[in-house]
């Protein structure tokens, strides 16, 4: 059953003079933002499960303990329902079209504790619960309730986008059929902009970009969501055809910008003045293929350079085969780090230099015909 999300924009600034209501929300399967914390215990009233509310926190900026509790993520109340094997299942409210599955976190509320606000048969008393959020004073000690949400893998966190590109040399006309699969906290971030054409808010805007982003003179003729899934690590499978086009620098010679096909999440570092350690979003693999096939015969002029580089940040590989007419290009990251210590940040610097280099890519050839 999906439900649809309503933003109320109306009745919160006062336009719309009725109050939602709940009941009538559920019957016509809608989310409202006005009233969703009355209707998501209703739903899990309905389904005769037991629930606890809990309080998230955003790990990269705060955390929960018997003696702090801040900041906290905009206020976010989370829902965890009791399985029959006594396992959480946690579900955030809905905040826009697409919003999160059941049992999906995005990465800044992976690997953290939550403060459970209500639970049936707590063994602690309702004042404690007021304290731990009413005080100032964070010499109290408290017995707060946490539970632990988990941290997905770098084989769960996977992107892979493939793309076969069929280039007319006289012409200059690229035509690609490109293929993404995401999963895990790729799809977490990235699907809703595939899928209802909104940004995932939270996370950094490079996860909001879609393959044909910033790619020159781009048109895009067919596009399909072929597969979602609702469960762990939730893949998201799109199919996508679109047209751009060689700039020609002369009657032979033409160039074609590549650094935009290639996406990897990278940030700026500065390596030489760190004080604090560095924590990746989170462990990953995130890989690129491209196969350019040519029409006619080709030379390249200024051969890219291979990159190899394998540290205790991760792996990054840009390899080039040049075979006949085809031409085939793979940019390939793999992280399984946690964090990265102030000291070792030229290792990471490493990394996302070379991913750099990777997105200003740009393709020299002569035609030989």
């Amino acid at each position: 059953m999906i439900f649809k999300y309503d933003s109320d924009d109306s009745y919160l600034k006062g336009e719309q003079l009725f109050q939602p209501n709940s009941g009538e929300d559920l019957m016509n399967q809608v989310i409202r933002e006005s009233n969703k914390f009355e209707t998501y215990p209703l739903i899990l009233d309905g389904l005769r499960k037991d629930y606890w509310i809990v309080t998230p926190m955003d790990n990269r900026v705060g955390r929960f303990s018997n003696w702090f509790a801040k900041p906290f993520y905009q206020g976010v109340q989370a829902y965890a329902a009791v399985l029959e094997n006594g396992q959480l299942l946690f579900m955030l409210p809905k905040s826009s079209q697409c919003g999160f599955y059941a049992d999906e976190l995005p990465y800044f509320l992976e690997g953290c504790d939550m403060n459970v606000n209500f639970a049936p048969d707590r063994s602690y008393k309702p004042k404690d619960i007021e304290l731990s959020f009413g005080t100032r004073n964070q010499g109290w000690h408290l017995n707060r309730m946490l539970v632990p949400s988990l941290e997905s893998s770098m084989d769960q966190n996977k992107r892979a986008t493939n793309a076969l590109a069929s280039i007319e040399v006289k012409t200059g006309i690229v035509k690609v059929q490109g293929r993404v699969l995401l999963s895990g906290q790729f799809s977490t971030a990235s699907r809703s902009n595939y899928i209802c054409k909104e940004i995932t808010t939270g996370v950094d805007k490079q996860y909001n970009q879609i393959v044909t982003d910033s790619i020159a003179n781009c048109t895009l003729a067919y596009f399909k969501v072929v597969e979602t899934n609702a469960l762990f690590p939730f893949e998201t499978k799109i199919e996508l055809d679109f047209e751009t086009r060689a700039k020609g620098l002369d009657d032979q010679i033409q160039t074609l910008d590549l650094g935009h096909w290639i996406k990897h999440i990278r940030y700026q570092i500065d390596s030489t003045h760190r004080d604090f350690d560095f924590y990746p979003d989170f462990k990953q693999s995130d890989n690129y293929s491209f196969m350019l096939e040519f029409d006619h015969e080709i030379e390249l002029i200024d051969r890219p350079t291979h990159i190899v580089i394998q540290n205790d940040f991760g792996n990054y590989l840009l390899q080039f085969t040049f075979q006949g007419n085809r031409l085939r290009i793979v940019s390939q990251f793999k992280s399984n780090a946690h964090m990265m210590p102030s000291e070792e940040i030229h290792q990471v610097a490493e990394i996302y230099n070379a991913m750099e280099c990777a997105g200003q890519l740009t393709l020299t050839y002569r035609s030989l015909n």
